[in-house]
């Protein structure tokens, strides 16, 4: 059998929690280089570490194996990936995700913008911050950082509305490669309203 299966995400799918089951795990994490998200292998480490505790999970998001990358891409690649990276809020709002945290998760977007997706629970209303029993994250700590660093994270998140969110989110020193992602996707929140 293949290790690799392509499952097809539908918003309402989505939005009914269909993908808020065990079987499925959205990883949050920062990319170390450019060009490679894992050079040294620790974040694999964190996930195998994880899946071998959560033996139900049976299909893995990680952007860097299920999204196209690099600068060869071809057309069709590229159209996929636009696509994929515009509906990439509807998994995380919607997915059990492990967050990969280091000492930088807090300052870049994807990252931040990632953990309080994964914070918030669809409602017909939009979003509303989870309670903790509630919540579909959970943290994996890499590279000496401690369960005080996961407590700032939560603390900061857990309770941030949507346009709280949106404004810390925008601000310039929450980094990102791309400005043009970042507008997009904060723009892409109201959708959840």
């Amino acid at each position: 059998t293949s290790a690799v299966y392509a499952v097809d995400v539908h918003f309402a799918d989505a939005l009914r929690g269909k993908f808020n089951s065990g079987e499925y795990l959205i990883i949050s994490h920062r990319w170390m280089a450019p060009s490679e998200p894992d050079y040294d292998g620790r974040q694999m480490d964190a996930i195998r570490n994880y899946l071998r505790a959560h033996r139900e999970v049976r299909y893995v998001w990680y952007d860097f194996w299920c999204m196209p990358q690099g600068k060869d891409r071809s057309l069709e690649d590229l159209v996929y990936f636009k696509v994929r990276l515009t509906y990439i809020n509807v998994l995380y709002a919607t997915m059990r995700t492990l967050i990969l945290l280091d000492k930088s998760y807090q300052s870049r977007f994807w990252t931040q913008y990632e953990a309080w997706l994964s914070l918030q629970l669809v409602t017909p209303e939009g979003l509303r911050s989870a309670s903790k029993v509630e919540r579909r994250c959970e943290l994996a700590l890499i590279y000496g950082t401690n369960e005080k660093m996961g407590e700032a994270l939560f603390a900061t998140w857990a309770e941030k509305t949507l346009e709280e969110a949106q404004e810390i989110l925008s601000q310039p020193d929450v980094e990102v490669t791309s400005q043009n992602d970042k507008k997009k996707q904060l723009k892409r929140l109201v959708e959840f309203k």
